[in-house]
């Protein structure tokens, strides 16, 4: 399991494709911290195919405060969450 900004998991795409390599090992990848596009998330969702990748909303004091849904791959990318959803699987 992952976290990170927005620059973040655009990197870790880019070396991931520029090595090749889909990182089969990474289950969950939650981005927040700045804007983070739909498209990234969807990008990142293709070419990450065994990797959950979602949008969260936080911060500096609440890290996480919502997780974007994690079962719908394609609403993952337009959706920051609501709060007060407890029931989130990360595992």
């Amino acid at each position: 399991h992952m976290a990170g900004a927005t620059p973040f998991l655009d990197q870790l795409l880019t070396a991931a494709q520029r090595a090749d390599t889909r990182l089969p090992e990474l289950k969950v990848f939650i981005c927040g911290g700045a804007s983070v596009s739909p498209s990234l998330i969807r990008r990142a969702t293709a070419y990450f195919a065994s990797t959950i990748v979602t949008r969260v909303y936080g911060s500096t004091e609440v890290p996480v405060t919502t997780v974007g849904s994690t079962e719908d791959r394609d609403h993952a990318a337009d959706t920051d969450g609501r709060p007060g959803v407890a029931d989130v699987r990360l595992v």
